[in-house]
């Protein structure tokens, strides 16, 4: 792990108030592969949030200006070790200092009140997660994410079939020191797992905007693409090793 830098001293103080900000104890990480494109609109939301967390961005060696924004508006800028994104996830507890961690995507638009309602929703659980929305895209592709990002998780989480959604979760952090998301591919799935016996609160007070940019080609092309057909070649393959980071227009390539 490399530290690559903090933040400017603007984004450490109240500029209402004009004295030195007291950080919370939330810590949000994003972990990005080449996402200058969106990376800014995710950190400025953060940074304004009404409990302003820590903001932590996990780099995979990105070439474009990822690295450049990130410190622009991050707490801290860190490489990943190139193992994948369940081994950058796994990085945030020896990062963050924040009592509760929390994950979102680089393409995600959270409100002003999305740290907040992370605190407040997870007391009494171990972790928390809720639906996501898309804030582009089609008519039809709103509607999909509104089945298979909400109503369906939502639907099992009533039999006990916890759901965390990588782009829009949060941990005690006595939590991710007992379980670690490892693995390259499905790495919220296999947190959701091993969470199964434990008290995971979904819901849809913490819905959080993302976009649909992966899905352009086709909402369930995408799925079939990523999740069955990768799901599949892990479970046959003799040298199942993944990237475990989606490209740009949402293809996933086996590590060189």
């Amino acid at each position: 792990m490399r530290d690559l830098g903090v933040v400017s001293s603007n984004l450490t103080r109240d500029t209402n108030k004009n004295k030195e900000y007291v950080m919370s104890s939330i810590s949000v990480v994003v972990c990005a592969k080449n996402e200058e494109n969106f990376l800014e609109g995710c950190l400025i939301l953060l940074s304004k949030q009404k409990i302003r967390p820590e903001i932590i961005v996990i780099d995979n060696h990105s070439t474009d200006n990822t690295v450049k924004i990130a410190k622009k508006y991050a707490d801290r800028v860190v490489y990943d070790d190139k193992s994948g994104i369940g081994k950058a996830r796994d990085m945030a507890l020896d990062i963050a200092k924040g009592d509760i961690i929390a994950f979102c995507d680089a393409d995600s638009r959270s409100p002003s009140d999305w740290t907040e309602k992370i605190i407040k929703n997870i007391e009494g659980y171990d972790a928390i997660s809720g639906p996501l929305s898309c804030y582009d895209g089609s008519y039809l592709m709103r509607k999909n994410f509104r089945i298979w990002a909400d109503l369906f998780p939502r639907f099992l989480s009533k039999f006990g079939y916890n759901n965390i959604w990588g782009a829009n979760m949060a941990f005690k952090r006595d939590v991710l020191k007992r379980y670690k998301f490892g693995i390259r591919f499905m790495e919220d799935y296999n947190m959701s797992r091993q969470l199964r016996r434990k008290k995971v609160n979904f819901t849809r007070e913490l819905t959080l905007p993302v976009s649909s940019r992966r899905f352009a080609k086709g909402f369930y092309r995408l799925c079939f693409r990523y999740y069955i057909a990768n799901y599949l070649k892990m479970k046959l393959s003799k040298n199942p090793e993944y990237e475990g980071y989606f490209s740009e227009t949402g293809s996933w390539k086996r590590k060189a």
